[in-house]
């Protein structure tokens, strides 16, 4: 999937590298198509829409 860091420069994010986050956080990670993705995204203040400005190449959800 292609992917910006926080830089702005573009990269092919590998599946594994993806797979790799996965199973090093403690909690879930969600990729766009994943179910929760778009859940996921929406911030705790309705007042802030981010999801107007770009998409994140993948979500994660702190456990504590």
């Amino acid at each position: 999937m292609r992917a910006k860091t926080l830089e702005g420069r573009e990269i092919d994010l590998k599946q594994e590298t993806l797979d790799e986050l996965k199973m090093r956080l403690q909690g879930p990670v969600f990729a766009p198509g994943d179910v929760g993705y778009d859940e996921s995204r929406t911030v705790w203040n309705g007042m802030i829409d981010r999801k107007a400005r770009r998409h994140r190449a993948a979500v994660s959800q702190a456990l504590t």
